[in-house]
């Protein structure tokens, strides 16, 4: 995994937070990784989890390739700033809920 680092408006940083103090998420990691996951665009399912196979995983490697062949790339601070959004946009849309 590579290790990258952010720097996220007020409001969405605590809305994270407190997702994973409500325990819906393990880690701050882990709630920022589900929020970027919805934010990008794919065909079919891009999430990893332990029952994925190795050809799965190929497969959605060898179509990042591909993309990235055809030019469908995006730049790194327009992606940010879409995550933010769509982040806040989900987080107005499903208040954090107590367990």
């Amino acid at each position: 995994m590579k290790t990258i680092t952010v720097s996220l408006p007020e409001s969405l940083a605590e809305a994270l937070e407190a997702r994973v103090a409500t325990g819906e998420f393990d880690s701050f990691d882990d709630a920022l990784t589900d929020a970027a996951m919805d934010a990008i665009p794919y065909t079919g399912s891009n999430r990893i989890t332990a029952e994925t196979t190795v050809e799965e995983l190929r497969a959605m490697i060898q179509a990042g390739i591909d993309r990235a062949d055809r030019g469908q790339v995006v730049d790194g601070e327009e992606f940010m700033a879409e995550l933010i959004r769509r982040t806040e946009e989900r987080l107005a849309e499903k208040p954090v809920q107590s367990r």
